[in-house]
């Protein structure tokens, strides 16, 4: 855990967007304005937003690494990256995750929206506790499974690049939407104002952020 702290930390640090879409999000889950959340107001919060895993006292437990009541800015920070970085539960034992995990590169690249892709702890994977449709050679870690997708990424751009100098648009504006779809760091979706929930535009915001500095931070 202490891990995530420091790289939350580091995000933090890396533009102004990204420390007031954590002040709004710390503020969103603190209902009472006291400066801390307690447990009543996390487990609301992520019951709410659909965190199921995360609904729990032990997970409170895991954040609160103090042993106090309640979660401070760091420690509701550290949470607000976990969710962005799409740490998971493992589905061996259903223990969160901090570290290095396996996941079925198979059903990663089916899955698009990655709602079903298995991932286990590192004592599950090794001991074979889990159930499976696909074989075990199938499986790699977050950081094999990382670079697998990069050359994937270079593979798609190479082929898109001839593809595009093969097909040129018949119109400006054919042109004009095609840039705009395709040269995007962070494709556009429209803010949704229903429910009042005014964090999921900081959370868009800290998205956003957080791709451009790992954009620069590549580039540099």
């Amino acid at each position: 855990m202490e891990e995530l702290i420091k790289t939350a930390k580091i995000y933090y640090g890396s533009s102004p967007a990204v420390r007031d879409a954590a002040h709004k999000f710390f503020e969103d889950m603190d209902h009472d304005k006291d400066g801390k959340v307690s447990l009543h107001e996390f487990l609301e919060f992520m019951k709410q937003e659909g965190h199921t895993k995360m609904s729990s006292r032990d997970f409170f437990k895991t954040l609160n690494r103090k042993g106090s009541r309640t979660l401070d800015f760091t420690e509701v920070l550290t949470l607000f990256y976990i969710i962005q970085s799409g740490r998971p539960f493992c589905h061996g034992c259903d223990v969160f995750v901090a570290g290095t995990y396996f996941t079925c590169s198979k059903c990663y690249k089916s899955d698009n929206n990655n709602n079903n892709v298995i991932s286990l702890c590192p004592k599950c994977f090794e001991k074979g506790l889990y159930t499976h449709s696909h074989e075990r050679n199938q499986f790699l870690d977050n950081y094999a499974l990382l670079a697998l997708k990069k050359k994937r990424g270079i593979a798609w751009a190479w082929t898109h690049s001839i593809q595009q100098h093969q097909v040129q648009p018949t119109s400006s504006k054919v042109a004009a939407s095609t840039s705009n779809a395709t040269n995007a760091i962070v494709p556009y979706a429209p803010p949704h104002h229903g429910g009042g929930h005014k964090w999921k535009l900081a959370f868009q915001a800290m998205r956003l952020a957080v791709s451009t500095a790992s954009l620069v931070s590549t580039i540099m």
